[in-house]
């Protein structure tokens, strides 16, 4: 089906072969930056479910407007990661078990002055595909990642605040959303604020 979506849409390219990793990444010309709000999830195998694929083509179809663009990225999973402990390294429990990360982009040009509404749009969007797997890929997600702590670090956040605690009392090294930045962010009326400002490191 997904052949036949909106072929206006579609167009084509080619393939090379390369034999590593390092040959593909060596002339792999990335854009400097974009402007764009981004949003991710960890698919596992439950995931792959027609509610998620309607929720894909409706997005696809809705999303972008004469001024924004819409697309999902997909980045396959599995094989040896997923051999190692849910526990025995930072990441989140949902990486061991995932088979896709799917990101998602509402991108606006660098030259648009007003893109109000999107990034916003971009919070909602991102809440509801969250639903669909089980963490997300913190390079990846929305920067209004509400219940950060579990869906970035899961059920590793409180050994990694006890190691954070006891080799960085002081917070000394610090981030938006890194462990144990959330006691440390507070609004002048001393009520904890769960969305700190900027990136910081000391």
């Amino acid at each position: 089906d997904l052949f036949f979506f909106h072929k206006e849409w579609q167009s084509f390219c080619y393939y090379v072969n390369r034999t590593t990793f390092l040959d593909y990444e060596v002339t792999a010309k990335d854009p400097e930056f974009y402007s764009g709000y981004i949003m991710n999830t960890l698919l596992q195998k439950e995931s792959f479910t027609d509610d998620l694929t309607r929720f894909l083509l409706k997005e696809l179809e809705t999303e972008h407007t004469n001024i924004s663009s819409f697309a999902f990225t997909g980045t396959l999973l599995g094989g040896e990661m997923m051999n190692v402990g849910a526990h025995d390294t930072s990441v989140h429990p949902g990486f061991r078990t995932a088979l896709m990360s799917l990101s998602a982009t509402i991108g606006w040009d660098t030259s648009t002055l007003d893109y109000s509404g999107l990034p916003e749009r971009g919070a909602v969007v991102g809440e509801q595909l969250s639903t669909f797997g089980d963490g997300q890929y913190p390079n990846e997600a929305g920067k209004d990642v509400v219940h950060w702590q579990q869906e970035f670090w899961g059920s590793n956040y409180k050994r990694l605040l006890a190691i954070k605690h006891q080799w960085d009392p002081d917070n000394f090294f610090t981030c938006r959303e890194c462990v144990g930045s959330e006691s440390h962010h507070t609004h002048a009326s001393g009520h904890l604020n769960t969305h700190p400002f900027v990136p910081a490191v000391g």
